[in-house]
């Protein structure tokens, strides 16, 4: 994977607040809301952990190793070093919801495909605060 793509997959996976006037929710919402209708539907959620996955599986093999994840791992944690302290709550929950322990469903060290598709809508639940269905920035705690 080029550092340019790994860069841009990092704004992506965790959808951070470089900029503060925007929040949180407003980056989560402009990279995996697809179709910008204003709320991330698990249909999208799941096609941009796809992306994600993808993106993250260094060898093509359909399973993120120990090394793909220690990738994805950094990748995270970078994007939440540049949340505002206001933004980490909600954050943590997108962030919590893509970690090993919790996408490795058999618990075995790989990650295959089905299983972190299959922990998006556990993931996408977490998150949907007011629980609509739907992610929007009021699930971040930001109204409109």
């Amino acid at each position: 994977m080029t550092y340019p793509m790994l860069a841009t997959l990092c704004l992506a996976i965790c959808a951070s607040a470089a900029q503060a006037q925007d929040g949180p929710g407003q980056k989560f919402m402009s990279n995996w809301d697809l179709d910008g209708d204003g709320a991330v539907t698990l249909s999208e959620a799941r096609a941009m952990r796809e992306n994600i996955f993808a993106a993250f599986d260094s060898d093509e093999d359909g399973n993120l190793s120990s090394d793909d994840y220690d990738m994805f791992d950094a990748a995270r944690a970078n994007d939440m070093a540049s949340v505002t302290p206001e933004g980490r709550a909600p954050m943590r929950r997108v962030a919590g919801g893509l970690k090993r322990e919790v996408t490795d469903l058999d618990h075995d060290g790989t990650v295959t495909l089905s299983e972190f598709l299959d922990s998006t809508a556990a993931w996408h639940e977490a998150i949907d605060t007011n629980g609509d269905g739907v992610v929007t920035p009021q699930d971040f705690g930001q109204g409109n």
